[in-house]
């Protein structure tokens, strides 16, 4: 993951918790990403043993997210509990 602003850091740091992927180290003096870093990391996790888990996760993953069906399904689903319990405005 490559946080570069805002709430990403925090978000990226959950992520890894449920290894879901790996937050690319910053230069600690600078607080820049190194083409080293960046390099490192996309190794472990496209080709290392040590990154399967990650591979795993996004396979996992995928068949959620990539269902198309299903996300417009959710989406239909808040859109309809939105109407249903909008409040009435008075304009």
């Amino acid at each position: 993951m490559f946080p570069l602003w805002g709430d990403q850091g925090i978000i990226a740091k959950a992520f890894q918790e449920m290894k879901v992927g790996i937050e690319i180290p910053r230069d600690e003096e600078e607080g820049w990403f190194s083409s080293k870093s960046v390099a490192q990391t996309l190794s472990l996790v496209m080709v290392e043993e040590e990154g399967r888990i990650y591979r795993e996760k996004a396979k996992e993953l995928s068949k959620l997210f990539g269902d198309k069906d299903l996300q417009q399904r959710y989406i239909n689903d808040f859109v309809e509990y939105l109407q249903n319990h909008r409040r009435n405005r008075k304009d």
